[in-house]
């Protein structure tokens, strides 16, 4: 590959410093990399790209890469239309299932995106920038917040070009050793993973046929957003390789287990590395008031921050009771229907203690999920609450919801509807709810008229 020269004098939207740049590029030609793709992600969450060949990356290195803003939805306005990806270089990473499919033709690799105003501060519209001043707060304050989520989905079968079922063979259940097509899949799935620099603790079997759920290890949150975003789309590819349908949807069959993403969260002190969870004089629960007062921030965000981490109608058709879903803003440690809970740890192991969230949905933005955990808990930090009254919360998140105006229009609507098993059109969302009684038929699914959203979930092929 030849590489092109450009004047490499500063930019405000220019991307490391001079010798990061050489590194880089010579990393590039060294793999043979043709193309690359400029990533970020859109206020709902779906990945976006800018595919560059390889020659202009030095110029995108130095300059950045002008876009029209304006044309995403919900972005910017036309005033506001000139905008600039500047690459991640940390995030470089060879796209492992293009490889496999071009077999010796061009390879590609991809590039995670700050999204940029010409002047070169960050866009604030822009997820990322959103989750890096959260977590900006959070070193303000001696702490670095790490997450591991568990990121479950289906994969499904084209029947008849139309409809989508559970692999024909797939009856599995939870944990159980299964030798079809699908286990070899979920595998590869790990492995391509791992060559990407995601690094995926277990998978397995999960409740429903047809679902799976991968592991994540835990990572600073920005770097574990950046890898759900590049998971998502991954799963997705990997499994039309192998004729299969992977989809995203919280709740895609009445009558079984929906696929939540729970999210375990530990707070570390940058001064020492030690958890700032963990208390071993604390004989009931192994958690310092610290701890406490981090759940208290998150069960008293809850009503507002559902909106965030369950964006779709059809997340709510998992937050019901009897699927192991949370319907009550409380928090405990067996109980699977509350809204946080802290695992048990041995007593030697008090170090690995965390707090699981277990609210967010594979549908859900990533930033903006592990952006909104940790601010409410920044927030509820200063006001020095106890959680230990939490139990008083004890009430029924529909009934909560109702009360949040931002999802005012999700909740009430499909509620009130669904019962009357009728179809509407709610003027204030734009939303045409189409769902049947949750009695009704198991193919019953919201209908949005901005599919974007389900499409981000579902997946397309």
């Amino acid at each position: 590959m030849a590489r092109q020269h450009f004047d490499n004098s500063p930019s405000p939207t220019g991307a490391g410093t001079t010798e990061e740049q050489a590194r880089l590029l010579d990393r590039v030609e060294a793999r043979g990399v043709r193309f690359i793709n400029l990533e970020f992600t859109d206020v709902v969450g779906m990945a976006k790209s800018v595919t560059i060949p390889a020659v202009e990356l030095a110029d995108c290195l130095a300059r950045g890469k002008w876009f029209d803003g304006s044309a995403l939805e919900g972005f910017a306005r036309v005033a506001e239309t000139d905008m600039y990806l500047r690459p991640d270089l940390a995030t470089y990473a060879e796209v492992p299932w293009r490889a496999a499919a071009d077999g010796d033709g061009d390879r590609v690799a991809r590039l995670i995106c700050d999204v940029l105003m010409p002047d070169g501060q960050r866009f604030a519209g822009d997820p990322r920038a959103m989750l890096i001043a959260a977590l900006d707060a959070a070193a303000g304050l001696g702490l670095r917040y790490e997450v591991s989520p568990e990121l479950e989905f289906f994969l499904l079968r084209e029947s008849e070009g139309i409809a989508r079922d559970p692999l024909p063979h797939d009856r599995g259940g939870y944990f159980d050793l299964s030798t079809d097509v699908a286990a070899d899949v979920r595998r590869e799935m790990v492995s391509e993973l791992g060559t990407m620099g995601i690094r995926v603790e277990s998978s397995h079997h999960e409740v429903a046929a047809g679902q799976h759920e991968l592991d994540f290890a835990p990572a600073d949150a920005l770097a574990m957003a950046d890898a759900m975003v590049t998971a998502r789309y991954a799963i997705k590819a990997i499994a039309q390789r192998h004729g299969l349908w992977a989809t995203f949807l919280p709740k895609p069959f009445h009558g079984i287990n929906g696929s939540g993403m729970h999210t375990h969260q530990q707070l570390t002190r940058m001064s020492d590395g030690a958890n700032a969870f963990a208390d071993p004089g604390d004989a009931q629960y192994a958690l310092s008031a610290l701890g406490r007062h981090f759940i208290a921030g998150q069960l008293a965000h809850a009503p507002g921050s559902c909106a965030i981490v369950a964006p779709l109608v059809n997340s709510y058709k998992r937050l019901v009771p009897g699927y192991e879903a949370p319907v009550m803003i409380t928090w405990g440690r067996v109980n699977r229907e509350a809204l946080v809970r802290v695992p048990r740890v041995a007593g030697s192991a008090a170090h690995t203690l965390r707090v699981e969230l277990r609210s967010p949905d594979p549908s859900c933005n990533p930033c903006r999920c592990r952006r909104r955990s940790k601010r409410g808990c920044t927030r509820w930090k200063s006001r020095r609450a106890y959680a230990g009254a939490s139990a008083s919360c004890r009430r029924r998140w529909p009934t909560r919801w109702r009360r949040c105006r931002a999802i005012r229009c999700c909740w009430t609507r499909w509620a009130s509807r669904s019962r009357r098993g009728s179809s509407t059109r709610s003027r204030a969302s734009g939303m045409s709810i189409g769902a049947r009684s949750t009695r009704g038929s198991s193919s019953a699914i919201c209908r949005c008229t901005d599919r974007r959203r389900e499409a981000m979930a579902g997946g397309t092929r």
